[in-house]
């Protein structure tokens, strides 16, 4: 049986001819795709017009077809076939998915499970091909696509439209097989009329983000099926069309302690979609930069294409990321915002982005110890000046020290790497590198390395060691 996050895997990786390969969504393991289209490789067999865009895969007993969503630049394609399947009036990518689903389908051992999957556009396509064919589809953000398939009184609509187009293709066996469901679904909706719903729309299922754009916001649209699961999340400042990611979709479904800890580290999302951090384009004309989101999920899943033509493997990254972000909201004093907060979870992206044992699957960044977060920042990057949390927010947090402190840390902050952050409160000892340890103002207990540290109480009745160190 396949799982959601199998479908959610293929639902992004249908997203392939508008992104690079750095910044493709891994087919799962254990599924092969094939027969992309568009495609050099199946131009001639399956000509592509109108911004359609699918893939399919096997795992050998068994074939899902995931159409791609949405390109947002493509106005003439997607945003047309959006406002016709949306209004009922039908469209060009419509009669494209239907042709792809039968190509496959003919293909096909005799008997092969076919199910259907899609983001967004995709979704709605998957649900529309469903509904007058009777195949499962698993669809995630799916467009608000009902219009196309309802009753609606006039005997020329979407489906008896796409009846026409069918009746004229020449692959005789499976266009007649199914022509034989098409005209099962006219004859059933018809014959219950206006308030007697969708035929076989029973067999769809929906997966949504909260808050993205299409859930729920636009009125007299809906969607076909049901919504099985709305993954809620913590306050963030996105908008509906940055909650419209698969990707987001994905990584919650991937880790769900990584979507309930965005309810505790509130700032986590819109940092996560951060330009100036790691949110990059997934644009084809980006060549270089990795989405963070894409980049997390391309690790955690493995299987992802790599330019030498090897693929990546899974060392469970988005785990690793997400057990730190746990840790941080678990220590008392860094749940919610703030700069030191917020610091510390850009520390995390980059570690785990760029850091030196980002792949190291045995490898976390975060401890806690003694009422604050211990980490070494040579995981994050070598020179400190290249952190870009420290520039960010590290020094706004700073600027709110006395300023002798202030001074002080940053004279000495750049050779120290064994770094010891208080929450609350902090009672640690550091090990045997050149410490960095800062109270919270309250009663601290800190004491150094054998090296030349740097104890910093913040004021309260502390308890400052220096080690055998300065």
């Amino acid at each position: 049986m396949v799982t959601d996050i199998e479908y959610a895997l293929m639902a992004g990786h249908a997203y392939r001819s508008t992104r690079n390969e750095i910044n493709w969504i891994p087919a799962p393991k254990g599924w092969t795709p094939y027969f992309p289209v568009p495609d050099p490789t199946t131009a001639s067999a399956f000509p592509v017009t109108g911004g359609f865009e699918a893939v399919a895969f096997t795992n050998g007993s068994e074939i899902v077809i995931a159409y791609a969503g949405t390109n947002f630049s493509d106005v003439s394609g997607d945003w047309m076939a959006n406002f016709g399947l949306g209004a009922g009036t039908g469209s060009v990518q419509l009669n494209q998915a239907v042709d792809y689903y039968l190509a496959v389908k003919a293909a096909a051992p005799a008997g092969t499970k076919i199910t259907l999957t899609g983001h967004s556009l995709g979704g709605g396509l998957a649900a529309l091909v469903g509904v007058f064919f009777g195949v499962e589809a698993h669809t995630f953000d799916q467009a608000p696509f009902a219009q196309s398939a309802r009753w609606t009184g006039n005997s020329y609509n979407v489906a008896t439209a796409l009846r026409q187009h069918l009746a004229g293709l020449t692959e005789t066996a499976t266009r007649n097989e199914l022509l034989g469901r098409l005209d099962s679904f006219i004859a059933q909706r018809d014959a219950a009329g206006a308030g007697g719903g969708i035929p076989n729309a029973n067999l769809i299922t929906n997966i949504s983000v909260q808050g993205e754009v299409l859930d729920g916001s636009l009125s007299n649209y809906f969607r076909i099926g049901r919504t099985v699961q709305s993954l809620g999340h913590g306050e963030t400042t996105l908008s509906g069309t940055d909650l419209h990611s698969i990707a987001l979709l994905s990584a919650f479904k991937l880790n769900n302690g990584f979507r309930q800890v965005t309810y505790q580290l509130t700032d986590l999302l819109a940092m996560v979609f951060d330009t100036s951090l790691f949110a990059y384009t997934t644009d084809k004309s980006n060549t270089t930069n990795t989405n963070l989101l894409e980049h997390l999920i391309r690790h955690q899943a493995g299987n992802a294409p790599l330019p030498d033509g090897g693929t990546l493997a899974a060392d469970k990254m988005l785990d690793r990321f997400t057990a730190d972000l746990g840790t941080l909201a678990a220590t008392p004093g860094f749940a919610g915002s703030g700069t030191l907060t917020d610091a510390l979870i850009a520390f995390a992206m980059q570690g785990y982005y760029s850091g030196p044992n980002a792949t190291n699957a045995q490898k976390q960044l975060y401890t806690q110890v003694g009422g604050g977060i211990h980490l070494d920042r040579a995981d994050i990057a070598a020179n400190l000046g290249d952190i870009k949390g420290y520039s960010r927010y590290f020094q706004d947090f700073l600027a709110t020290l006395p300023e002798t402190e202030r001074t002080l840390i940053d004279q000495k902050l750049a050779g120290l790497l064994d770094w010891y952050l208080a929450g609350t409160q902090l009672n640690a000892t550091a090990g045997s590198e050149s410490a960095f340890m800062l109270g919270a103002g309250a009663t601290d207990n800190l004491t150094g390395s054998s090296q030349n540290d740097l104890l910093v109480g913040l004021g309260g009745d502390d308890i400052l060691a220096g080690g055998g160190g300065d």
